[in-house]
């Protein structure tokens, strides 16, 4: 089957073959476009976002802030289009990452973020299968040292961490609470989250963030400061 072109963005269409520095020479042309992949040298436009999606997004958004806020060195983006290499850049939906000043491995060029961050989110709806198997590929290839996905139909959150170049997945603890192994403090509680109660997501992090080990985490992002 032809790729799609569109008559709004003609100098871009789904299914086209690029590397990154042509898509993002393109993308420099089209102001008007606001979602676009290249996920192994192939385009994809992203398709209208439903509430949910967009519910859930902030949620996420929400809870990674707050946690950002008391961590002094990192930092959070929704939806920074993010190259990995010369055939992979991919538009996450959210990120969490050390800035390059503590110790970081991501940069930013020309306002690009580049390289893997540390966290990424992908919250899925209509992209399941690319969620699940090309970009956990392409992520776990690269290095991204946690991968959550937030599937919305199945209100599930599977949490993968990298384990010699392997993602494995991350156990809930005895109280069914998630804990990141690469942000210490940084908790979920995924019941309370899919029951749209993020007065009790706010007060688990909160408990995160008091734990002896983000303290440790803090002051070890300071002393890498450069």
């Amino acid at each position: 089957m032809a790729a799609l072109r569109s008559p709004v963005l003609p100098g871009l269409y789904d299914g086209q073959r690029l590397t990154a520095e042509e898509f993002l020479d393109r993308w420099d042309t089209l102001p008007e476009l606001v979602r676009a992949e290249l996920l192994e040298g192939i385009v994809y436009l992203a398709s209208p976002l439903r509430l949910s999606h967009g519910t859930s997004d902030s949620g996420v958004a929400n809870w990674l802030g707050r946690y950002m806020v008391d961590t002094p060195g990192l930092q959070t983006a929704s939806s920074p289009t993010t190259i990995f290499g010369p055939r992979s850049v991919p538009q996450p939906d959210q990120v969490l990452f050390i800035r390059p000043e503590y110790g970081g491995r991501c940069r930013i060029v020309k306002d690009y973020l580049t390289g893997p961050p540390e966290l990424i989110v992908e919250i899925t709806l209509s992209s399941v299968d690319r969620d699940y198997h090309l970009k956990k590929w392409i992520y776990e290839r690269a290095g991204v040292q946690e991968y959550l996905i937030f599937n919305v139909l199945a209100a599930h959150v599977a949490w993968k961490r990298l384990v010699d170049g392997v993602y494995v997945e991350l156990a809930r603890g005895d109280d069914g609470i998630f804990r990141s192994n690469v942000f210490p403090g940084l908790w979920l509680d995924e019941a309370a989250f899919w029951g749209d109660d993020m007065k009790r997501v706010a007060a688990v992090v909160d408990r995160g963030l008091a734990s002896p080990e983000h303290a440790a985490f803090v002051d070890k992002l300071h002393a890498r400061r450069g």
